[in-house]
């Protein structure tokens, strides 16, 4: 079976796992799936105010506290900046 790259939106309808997505898009895809685990779904926002603020919270937390594996496990704050 050969490997090919697929555009997006274009799938066959099989079960597809992230090896057809350009690579930028797997992140993305990584990032809102963790974003979603320790998130979204972990709370019960009552206005869309109060989600809005949350997330923007859980990015400061996400780039400047959370130490990644990827990236040796320091912040994404201290090696980008």
């Amino acid at each position: 079976m050969t490997l090919s790259y697929r555009p997006f939106g274009l799938c066959d309808g099989r079960q597809a796992g992230l090896w057809y997505l350009p690579a930028r898009w797997r992140y993305t895809t990584r990032l809102w799936r963790t974003v979603k685990y320790e998130e979204v779904y972990l709370k019960d926002y009552t206005t869309v105010r109060e989600a809005r603020q949350s997330h923007g919270e859980y990015f400061t937390f996400y780039n400047h506290e959370r130490l990644h594996q990827a990236l040796s496990y320091q912040t994404p704050a201290a090696v980008y900046h």
